[in-house]
C-alpha cells in the first residue's frame, strides 16, 4: 500500500542494512519509479501502525540508543 502525503522535511537518518536487501529494495523501488526513502517510510508507517493504536503516547521520539 502506497501512502500519499504532502511533502515534508525529512532529516537524514542512518541505519545498517545488509547489502543484498538494500540492492534488491533499490531495484524494486526504481522499477516502481519510487525513491527508496518512500519505500522505507511506508514500511515503517505500516510497522508502527498497530503499536501506536495501542499506545497513543508513542508520538514523542525516544532517546536514540
Amino acid at each position: 500500500m502506497d501512502i500519499v502525503t504532502a511533502p515534508r522535511h525529512t532529516p537524514p537518518r542512518s541505519f545498517r542494512i545488509p547489502e543484498d536487501i538494500y540492492v534488491r529494495a533499490l531495484h524494486k523501488a526504481q522499477s516502481e519509479n519510487r525513491s527508496l526513502t518512500s519505500v522505507v517510510v511506508a514500511g515503517l508507517e505500516e510497522y508502527i501502525e498497530d503499536y501506536e493504536d495501542d499506545d497513543p503516547e508513542t508520538t514523542e521520539a525516544p532517546h536514540a540508543q
